[in-house]
């Protein structure tokens, strides 16, 4: 007797003799119907894993760009600070500047000072001016120096001037 099997992994029905004292009737069933050739397409939507791992995703991306607007806004406020820093750390350097020269200028006074002092010179107190009145009797004359070392004689004053107050 021959009988069709199916091979495992196969769609094809295969025939083979069989003697007839080994088969037994319970044992012999029909082939089934050949699956036709037509598929039904499978969906190709999303899985549920898959969902959830896109939506971790963006939730992530999400969190990241909120993180760095955050950033952002506290990266300008302290840009803010600063140029305001900035400004009246230059009006308090104006300040001292203008403070340096004062208390130089007060500094070289008071050396002058100590310096007519040692040569036993004083300020001159109201009661120590003496006022002389003339009489239209009494007048005075100019002499004119040689024109010739006018120039040459003013520059000398001028830088024995400069030397005695150094020296």
């Amino acid at each position: 007797m021959s009988v069709l099997y199916a091979v495992q992994g196969s769609n094809a029905l295969q025939e083979a003799y069989v003697p007839e004292e080994l088969v037994e009737e319970s044992v012999v069933q029909t082939p089934k119907k050949k699956p036709s050739a037509r598929r039904v397409p499978r969906k190709r939507g999303l899985t549920g894993q898959k969902k959830a791992a896109i939506m971790g995703v963006v939730l992530a991306l999400s969190v990241m760009a909120f993180i760095v607007q955050v950033l952002m806004a506290n990266l300008n406020t302290n840009y803010r600070i600063l140029s305001q820093k900035k400004k009246e750390l230059s009006g308090l350097e104006a300040q001292v500047e203008q403070l340096a020269s004062e208390t130089e200028g007060a500094a070289v006074v008071t050396v002058t000072e100590e310096q007519a002092a040692e040569l036993g010179l004083y300020k001159a107190d109201k009661d120590r001016v003496v006022y002389i009145s003339l009489d239209d009797t009494d007048s005075g004359q100019v002499l004119a120096e040689d024109d010739s070392n006018v120039g040459l004689h003013a520059f000398f004053n001028k830088v024995a001037a400069i030397m005695e107050y150094f020296y």
